[in-house]
């Protein structure tokens, strides 16, 4: 998402609240103004808007991965994180869409999977933020750390945050391990208590 008002370009991870972002800076969901341009990675996102990279504050926001995978498990088909029959996250679509142990996810509706040089196996969220941004916030802070990005924008507007659904019981010890080994990097990282 890009903002010419604001003179910002959101990196939108899915499941990590970027659609609020995207209604509180543009006014609605990016999807009804440029869906192809929804859930780029950043690398993508330099490429496109290439002439006002350099100039423009940019930022994105990531989310704990276990919150995240149940996050996506809303929307099965588009993302490949499903709950099976006994109410338990799988992740195997998941791992056979995006790639594995190189994860890098991409909106397979408008682009394929492109694993570049910088990649790295054991990330999801440094592969899709593989340039450098001016700021990247927690979910688990979106209150503070998205206050902190109006501020710096001068957008004026309150920040409301929805509590989160509890997760802990669609996750077994194998699934919990899964999801680790695929964010291990990034957890170390952002430092993210597993």
């Amino acid at each position: 998402m890009i903002s010419h008002e604001y003179k910002c370009i959101f990196i939108h991870i899915p499941g990590t609240a970027g659609t609020y972002i995207e209604e509180q800076v543009c006014g609605k969901n990016w999807w009804k103004i440029e869906p192809k341009t929804k859930h780029l990675t950043a690398s993508q996102a330099k490429e496109i808007y290439r002439e006002y990279w350099d100039d423009y504050f940019k930022f994105s926001f990531i989310r704990h991965p276990l919150t995240r995978t149940f996050s996506l498990a809303r929307f099965m088909n588009m993302y490949g994180v499903i709950i099976d029959k006994n109410k338990k996250v799988d992740i195997t679509k998941y791992k056979k869409k995006y790639g594995y142990p190189l994860t890098v996810e991409h909106d397979w509706r408008f682009s394929k999977r492109k694993a570049l040089d910088r990649h790295q196996e054991k990330c999801v969220y440094l592969n899709m933020l593989d340039e450098k941004l001016d700021f990247i916030g927690k979910y688990e802070y979106l209150e503070m750390d998205l206050g902190i990005v109006f501020r710096d924008l001068c957008i004026d507007k309150e920040v409301k945050v929805k509590p989160q659904k509890p997760y802990q019981h669609a996750f077994t010890e194998e699934t919990k391990k899964e999801v680790y080994d695929l964010y291990e990097k990034d957890i170390k990282y952002f430092m993210y208590k597993f």
